[in-house]
């Protein structure tokens, strides 16, 4: 018997959700300041929900929602939705680092793969 792929978890995809949603109005914003103190606050919480949307990815990667021999019309809206969530990780760590660039942009590029 073939075993049916892993359901999305509805919590994880309300993590999704909210955190994506988080992304939007962080990076909305880090690109209209120019008071360093708040480009320095708006960074720090880029930094946390990176940290939060890595966690939530790994535990996507964990359900294996995508396979390699899958077309992309084989993939549930719901769950197609999630690929968005390396490109918001990738941008939170270019956009929350300004020290260390270059390793945000590496381990950024890293996740998208």
């Amino acid at each position: 018997m073939a075993s049916e792929p892993a359901k999305l978890e509805a919590p994880l995809y309300d993590q999704f959700l909210e955190l994506g949603q988080r992304s939007e109005q962080l990076l909305d914003r880090r690109g209209s300041l120019n008071d360093k103190s708040e480009i320095a606050n708006v960074a720090k919480d880029c930094m946390d929900v990176a940290k939060k949307l890595e966690d939530v990815i790994t535990n996507i990667d964990k359900l294996g929602l995508y396979s390699e021999n899958e077309q992309l019309d084989d993939i549930a809206t719901k769950d197609l939705r999630l690929m968005k969530a390396s490109a918001y990780l990738g941008l939170l760590l270019v956009n929350g680092s300004d020290s260390n660039r270059l390793d945000s942009l590496e381990k950024a590029i890293v996740r998208s793969r």
